[in-house]
């Protein structure tokens, strides 16, 4: 039998920190005060922006780029420097941050919106022409400009039973300047791509009346830069190296993403730690590329419902060859047939292969079939075999027909 007595004292006393500073590569929320590589695309959006010091009504924002982009902590600063010269300036300015992962419906929305001035909307209950009016008068009482900020816009296209009332909120916030009286407003909208403005109306769509900013992924040379920035403010003096940044750019120069080569080297940190060495090497890398790939792939697959893992399935039987949507579907229906499943519309696997396209798990490109029309080509993105390996250690599908292996 092991004695755990006094273990963390043990772990404590033979353990040795490598950080000083955790918090630069594990908040997501962190913005360093200098942010590398993305001064064309801030100065773009502070010039759209600038009007609003004039008086004027700045266009809404379209911002898009692959995650890791920094497209948020840019939209952040920048919106914090108009409030800031705003007050400067004599002009009244409001910035309204919405995760639209959290918000992600029209009340919720709204109620935010009517509490950040001065409103006390409930969080259910009122109807949501009383709630929208709420807001609208008590940011009308001055003479003002808001920025709202929906932030992963993308997401709530995700979930059927929130899109249409996302839609009639997009609609309502690109026409509420026609009933404000003193008030200005506009949006900025960031998400991975534009793909979700296609379930968005031509009605929504002229309303938007959009700027878009792209932001491209970063290459190896600025993830570098990146990751030097966060390890001399992460770790003590020696503990990352030339060699260690250079690996985990190399790593994530594919993805060009900085939240994932900054992830990359806060694990590959903490590997060292516990393997109790006094610097990260390669190796700590290598195990910490490893854990993340695997975490990743376990978090986005194993908490889909068993209708989605279907699909997916169908997508890993047909992955040899050219998947298309409806031999995905012909192939959905025979597993579901074989798992005495309810077979699901064309209309809702669509959803699905959008939901997965959005997760980066497919990809989809629309094809020409001459003359028998359009149809979208699909392929995996990720590993198959890693696929595979997930869905076989979830205990919701050990009953699975043995031929999907």
């Amino acid at each position: 039998m092991v004695n755990l007595k006094g273990i963390f004292e043990k772990l404590i006393n033979t353990r040795t920190t490598l950080f000083q500073d955790k918090k630069v590569l594990l908040d997501e929320t962190y913005i360093p005060e200098n942010l590398l590589h993305r001064e064309t695309e801030a100065k773009k959006l502070a010039s759209i922006l600038a009007v609003a010091l004039r008086g004027e009504t700045p266009s809404n924002i379209l911002i898009y780029g692959k995650s890791g982009a920094e497209k948020t902590a840019v939209a952040k600063v920048i919106a914090d420097e108009l409030v800031k010269t705003g007050k400067k300036m004599g002009r009244e300015i409001s910035v309204v941050y919405l995760d639209c992962q959290i918000f992600n419906t029209e009340y919720r929305v709204f109620a935010k919106l009517a509490n950040q001035f001065g409103g006390r909307v409930p969080f259910t209950g009122w109807p949501m022409e009383k709630v929208y009016n709420t807001f609208k008068e008590l940011a009308d009482k001055k003479k003002q400009y808001i920025l709202v900020i929906l932030d992963q816009i993308d997401k709530v296209f995700f979930d059927r039973d929130h899109r249409k009332e996302i839609k009639h909120l997009l609609y309502l916030l690109t026409r509420i300047n026609s009933e404000f009286k003193n008030t200005k407003l506009s949006l900025i909208g960031i998400s991975p791509d534009l793909r979700f403005v296609k379930y968005l109306n031509l009605k929504v769509q002229s309303s938007l009346g959009r700027e878009e900013i792209e932001f491209l992924p970063y290459n190896e040379e600025q993830l570098k830069d990146i990751l030097k920035q966060r390890a001399e403010s992460a770790f003590k003096e020696g503990v990352s190296d030339e060699s260690t940044i250079s690996l985990c750019a190399k790593l994530t120069a594919q993805d060009g993403d900085a939240r994932k080569a900054i992830d990359l080297l806060k694990i590959a940190g903490e590997i060292a730690e516990i393997e109790c060495s006094d610097k990260i090497t390669d190796s700590h890398i290598k195990k910490a590329e490893e854990k993340i790939r695997r975490n990743k792939i376990n978090g986005t697959i194993l908490p889909m419902l068993i209708q989605k893992k279907l699909v997916l399935y169908s997508a890993l039987l047909l992955e040899e060859n050219r998947i298309t949507t409806g031999e995905l579907y012909q192939k959905y229906k025979e597993l579901a047939r074989a798992l005495s499943l309810d077979i699901l519309t064309i209309r809702r696997i669509s959803d699905f292969i959008f939901e997965l396209e959005m997760s980066d798990i497919l990809s989809c490109k629309v094809i020409s079939l001459g003359r028998y029309g359009r149809t979208k080509e699909i392929k995996l993105e990720m590993n198959p075999l890693e696929i595979k390996r997930v869905l076989e250690e979830d205990e919701g599908i050990l009953n699975f027909p043995s031929f999907l292996f």
